[in-house]
C-alpha cells in the first residue's frame, strides 16, 4: 500500500477507538501481576501507543 493510501485510511479512522486485549504468560504474568489487560486506544493504534498507555 503506498503512503497516500495509508494516510487516507488513517484519516478515515481518526477519532475512532480500538480495544486491545493483552495476554501475559509466564514471567511476564508474574511481573504484570495479572494474566490479561485491556486497553482502549485511539485509532490508528500501534504497539508503541499501547506501551505509552
Amino acid at each position: 500500500m503506498n503512503r497516500a493510501l495509508k494516510q487516507h485510511a488513517a484519516d478515515d479512522r481518526a477519532g475512532e477507538r480500538v480495544r486491545v486485549r493483552i495476554l501475559f504468560f509466564g514471567a511476564a504474568r508474574e511481573v504484570a501481576g495479572c494474566s490479561e489487560m485491556e486497553l482502549e486506544l485511539n485509532a490508528p493504534a500501534t504497539s508503541r501507543s499501547a506501551l505509552e498507555e
